[in-house]
């Protein structure tokens, strides 16, 4: 797994608001996450022409084959993170 280098700031539309539970937080990425699958999997799209613009002006355009890759490397990236906390000494505060 890449290493995860540099901090990212997210665009204020996409900044964690706070107001859902750690439950809430999960059940959501898990139904996005079978949205996702369910479009991979269904889509009689050309992958690489439906296009969506990422919140981050970094990545610009990107087409759908693009997002199938970055999804998962964006969620390993957050995997890392947590990992990163929870090896914090005097984690859980």
């Amino acid at each position: 797994m890449a290493p995860r280098l540099g901090k990212a700031t997210a665009p204020e539309p996409i900044v964690p608001s706070g107001k859902l539970t750690q439950t809430e937080v999960r059940e959501t990425f898990l139904a996005q996450r079978v949205k996702t699958e369910t479009f991979a999997a269904k889509t009689d799209v050309a992958l690489k022409e439906h296009t969506v613009e990422h919140p981050f002006p970094v990545f610009n355009t990107l087409n759908a084959f693009q997002w199938l890759i970055y999804v998962p490397l964006h969620t390993m990236r957050h995997d890392k993170q947590i990992a990163e906390v929870k090896a914090t000494t005097g984690y859980p505060m």
